[in-house]
């Protein structure tokens, strides 16, 4: 009953087949700054209409950024708004020699946290009815 409230689901898709032909898709409103090694992505915060309300006066930020390098930034570089999440999972256990599902984790979780924050957005397959 009490204690640390399970995490949620790594992607709320309802069939593997949706997760692996879900296409993410990068927030064009970004703000990237490519260091090489490193980038900086800067997101626009939102504020529900109590939050909106008291922003000015209380001096809350308007954007917050996030620092992505390693394999986080691997990925990041791979989303170009066409790669299917199944790509992506190929890609990555190939690449680092993942089996199929350790590599398939690690991205829907991956994709999970850019989506909370604001990164990205992820859309169904062209194919995938509307």
């Amino acid at each position: 009953m009490f204690g640390t409230p399970k995490p949620p689901p790594p992607a709320s898709f309802e069939t593997l087949q949706a997760q692996l032909t879900a296409i993410p898709i990068p927030n064009e409103h970004v703000e990237k700054d490519d260091r090489g090694d490193v980038m900086l992505i800067t997101v626009d915060l939102r504020y529900g209409a109590l939050g909106k309300a008291l922003a000015k006066p209380l001096k809350l930020r308007d954007k917050k950024s996030y620092q992505v390098d390693g394999v986080s930034l691997e990925i990041y570089r791979l989303l170009d708004g066409k790669k299917t999440v199944e790509h992506l999972v190929e890609l990555l256990a190939e690449k680092h020699k993942l089996t199929f599902f350790e590599s398939r984790g690690l991205i829907l979780q991956y994709l999970h946290i850019l989506t909370q924050k604001g990164v990205i957005v992820v859309g169904g397959s062209e194919d995938s009815p509307s």
